[in-house]
C-alpha cells in the first residue's frame, strides 16, 4: 500500500509478465486528460517516487530534489479533480534500452509527453 494513497488513489495496472522491481516502461492514464510515458529503473520505486511528489505539491512542499515537472502538476490536477489515474506497466527492458524504449511508447501513447 501508498503511504499516501487516500490523497493519491491510482490505480495500478502490472501485468503478471511484468517484475515491478526491474527497469521498465509505464504508463500514467489520467481520465479525460491523457497519458504521460516514463521510464524507470525500478517500476516500483518510480511509481511511489511519483506518489511522493504529488503528494508534496498537494501539501505546498518543494519537491525533495529539483523542481516538480508537468506530470506532477497533472496528476496533482486530477487528484484534486477526482480524475481516474491508472499506473500501467508497459514492458520490462534492459536499463540501457529504457530511453529507446520511452521513444516508441510516446510515439504511440504519450500524449502528454508533447504537450506543451
Amino acid at each position: 500500500m501508498l503511504p499516501h494513497a487516500d490523497d493519491v488513489p491510482w490505480h495500478l495496472d502490472m501485468p503478471d509478465a511484468i517484475d515491478p522491481l526491474k527497469p521498465g516502461i509505464l504508463e500514467w492514464r489520467i481520465e479525460g486528460i491523457g497519458s504521460y510515458i516514463v521510464r524507470a529503473t525500478s517500476m516500483s520505486r518510480s511509481v511511489a517516487q511519483y506518489e511522493e511528489s504529488v503528494w508534496r505539491l498537494g501539501q505546498g512542499l518543494s519537491h525533495r530534489v529539483g523542481a516538480y515537472r508537468e506530470i506532477h502538476r497533472r496528476l496533482r490536477q486530477a487528484a484534486d479533480e477526482g480524475r481516474r489515474v491508472t499506473v500501467v506497466g508497459l514492458e520490462n527492458c534492459a536499463a540501457v534500452d529504457l530511453a529507446a524504449r520511452k521513444r516508441y511508447w510516446v510515439a504511440q501513447r504519450g500524449t502528454l509527453n508533447t504537450a506543451a
